[in-house]
């Protein structure tokens, strides 16, 4: 599903942005690209948030509730929180830069998520 909704926010971004702004207006050069780009991370974080929401149900699965827990605190706050002050605000671009340090942040606990659960379906009990 987050592979379809990603599809969708490329191929069809500016037609989506355009339908929340009206033909004639003089900000409309300016809105749309911003728009755009942004859909195109909003692309990227469905895909982040899937991987994040299976990792976090598997270990769930296997009754493994506590640590998970820790790892998405850990990688909201302390790496998508940085990253997005970091290209928000220092590296200067704005809003995308915030919304990109929430997909590094998403992007983190996936990947830390999966490892977990790898790891504790491959140990031997």
């Amino acid at each position: 599903f987050a592979m379809a909704t990603m599809l969708i926010y490329w191929v069809f971004a500016e037609t989506m942005v355009g339908l929340f702004i009206k033909p004639d207006d003089p900000e409309r050069p300016l809105i749309v690209p911003l728009g755009v780009t942004l859909l195109m991370v909003a692309a990227l974080f469905q895909l982040a948030d899937a991987g994040q929401a299976m990792a976090m149900g598997f270990l769930r699965g296997i009754h493994d509730t506590q640590q998970p827990m820790v790892i998405a605190a850990v990688s909201y706050w302390l790496v998508g929180l940085p990253a997005g002050y970091g290209l928000g605000f220092i590296a200067g671009f704005g809003g995308v830069g915030i919304w990109l340090g929430l997909v590094f942040g998403l992007t983190a606990a996936a990947v830390a998520l999966h490892i977990r659960f790898w790891r504790a379906v491959r140990m031997p009990r």
